[in-house]
């Protein structure tokens, strides 16, 4: 459905005599836009019809025909052509064309426009547009933060923050041409570049979809890690070695990868 479809239709004169007065008709099912003869037909008035003449096809000789059309809806659409001349000669063929619905997801991630304090809120706005003519269902989405970035708040469907990640309810269905759109808030604890990564997966239609970026957070990070985070003081009575709290942020590698065993939804 509103793809661009091409028919080719060749009428020939295999006799060894000219055939006189050729009228070429093609019958054409419903729901058909940008409808195109060439060479130039006439198309009736009710959008079901193309006709042509030709004044003789001569012995031997062949003409080619072609129509290109978009369908609207889904369905067996079936195309009928007839050509009929002088002494009653006449010929008839036909060509069913089954027409798909599918659904088209796009993805695109609105962050924010320059660097960001560290400690103020940055806006991530995840925006999930459905292109095609059928409804995707169950469309997932989870987006993830580099170490030193963490979610603090989302919007626009059901979800699960968690360390690093937030995971948003399945989307019952997105419609043809509507747009979903969910935003994430998140807060830098130190200075530097940090990567976020959208991910959506449509299993009805096959989809999985990624963007990743880049955002620049700046300020005193050493001060406001600090505030964030106060390890507290080792037990002196116990015997057993020293050990401060270990934030998320600071567990090895700088990113998480959506493979590893981090919570996802199911």
């Amino acid at each position: 459905v509103g793809a661009a479809a091409v028919y080719r239709l060749q009428v020939a004169n295999p006799g060894n005599a000219p055939a006189k007065n050729v009228q070429v008709t093609l019958q054409l099912p419903e729901g058909l836009d940008q409808i195109v003869a060439s060479p130039e037909g006439r198309l009736s008035f009710d959008r079901r019809k193309v006709e042509w003449t030709f004044p003789e096809i001569a012995a031997g000789a062949a003409q080619e025909l072609s129509l290109r059309c978009q369908y609207r809806v889904a369905g067996l659409a079936r195309i009928s052509a007839k050509a009929a001349a002088d002494a009653d000669l006449s010929a008839t063929d036909s060509i069913n064309t089954q027409v798909e619905a599918v659904a088209d997801l796009t993805l695109s991630v609105a962050d924010p426009p320059g660097p960001v304090p560290v400690g103020e809120e940055a806006v991530y706005e995840i925006r999930i547009h459905n292109r095609g003519t059928k409804a995707a269902t169950q469309v997932e989405v989870v987006v993830y933060f580099s170490h030193g970035i963490e979610p603090v708040a989302a919007e626009g469907a059901s979800n699960r923050i968690g360390p690093g990640q937030v995971v948003f309810s399945p989307i019952a269905a997105i419609g043809p041409g509507q747009t979903q759109v969910l935003k994430v808030k998140a807060k830098a604890e130190r200075a530097g570049n940090h990567i976020f990564r959208a991910e959506v997966h449509c299993r009805s239609a096959s989809v999985r979809l990624v963007s990743e970026g880049t955002t620049r957070y700046f300020g005193n990070a050493v001060d406001r890690r600090v505030q964030l985070a106060q390890p507290a003081p080792p037990d002196r009575s116990s015997n057993s070695p020293e050990q401060a709290p270990v934030r998320t942020a600071e567990r090895g590698g700088s990113f998480r990868d959506p493979s590893s065993n981090a919570p996802r939804k199911n």
